[in-house]
């Protein structure tokens, strides 16, 4: 790993905020250190404080997470939409989620989306990262579960509302950049459509999964089902099934529908199953994304 990514890391992942620290936990030179550090603040995502500031509260010397250069992350995979604008260390800190409408259509949900991101936005983001219900050739949606999507060029839809994304991918892609998805997981997401990845950076459509004798989908189970007794159950059956054929380490398994407590009885019942928030798991995928642009970008520039 770079040596400028190691630090940054040090600093968001490890909590350290002094250069000796950071120099000592990472078993590198100060030198080296600081270098990392002056080319970070010059890209305006790390705050160093080099004197005192005690009517701050701060010590000299101290490096932190810039407060005000914010990343802009959008989840547009599930039935809801979700975003975060927060700082570099922070994807999941301040999520919103706009509920869809359903006489309205992908187009139409995703105008109302960025209208309520424009009316919070104060300050620009430095960064914009934005994750698609499917794959993504050219701008546009291929092997889409979203079926009422009308083929517009969904990067130039944004640019027209003078938000221009930086980072534009599948969820299956921002999914596999989660901090903690290895080689050898599975991500499900159920909010909505029944759609995953494995590691083919591709967006798996899983819904026909049997979950009965009869040939009852995992898919037609879920539409047919209100209470979470019954969905709990078939969930069990779907994720049985996942494990048997793909045998992956872990599976990430989101079901907005499923209680608390049915989560736990379902990592109870299976081993290596943790249920978990998409939009949490996406936007996360998308600010390592975000990261490494950034990173890119120094690196270009040195």
């Amino acid at each position: 790993m770079d040596t400028i990514k190691r630090v940054l890391y040090a600093i968001t992942k490890e909590n350290l905020h002094t250069r000796r620290e950071i120099a000592d936990h990472l078993s590198i030179s100060f030198v080296s250190v600081c270098k990392a550090i002056n080319a970070l603040t010059k890209a305006g995502i790390i705050d160093s404080y080099e004197k005192s500031v005690s009517d701050a509260g701060r010590r000299s010397g101290i490096v932190e997470v810039s407060r005000t250069a914010n990343i802009l992350l959008i989840d547009l995979t599930g039935n809801d939409f979700s975003y975060s604008l927060s700082a570099i260390s922070e994807p999941t800190a301040n999520i919103q989620k706009l509920a869809r409408i359903d006489s309205l259509d992908f187009e139409g949900n995703l105008s109302l989306l960025i209208s309520n991101i424009k009316r919070k936005l104060t300050t620009s983001p430095i960064k914009i990262a934005v994750a698609l219900p499917g794959d993504v050739e050219d701008g546009k949606l291929i092997n889409s579960y979203v079926t009422d999507y009308s083929c517009f060029d969904v990067a130039e839809y944004f640019g027209e509302y003078g938000l221009c994304p930086d980072v534009f991918v599948s969820g299956a892609i921002a999914a596999e950049r989660f901090d903690g998805f290895n080689d050898g997981d599975v991500f499900i997401s159920a909010d909505g459509d029944i759609w995953g990845t494995y590691g083919r950076h591709k967006t798996e459509h899983i819904g026909c999964v049997p979950v009965s004798n009869g040939g009852l989908t995992y898919k037609d189970a879920l539409n047919c089902s209100s209470a979470d007794e019954s969905i709990v159950k078939y969930s069990k059956r779907f994720l049985s099934s996942v494990k048997g054929v793909l045998s992956p380490e872990r599976i990430f398994f989101s079901c907005a529908r499923i209680s608390n407590d049915g989560k736990m009885e379902i990592e109870a019942d299976i081993d290596g199953i943790a249920c978990v928030s998409a939009a949490e798991i996406i936007l996360g995928g998308l600010m390592e994304l975000c990261v490494d642009k950034i990173l890119a970008e120094i690196s270009n520039k040195r």
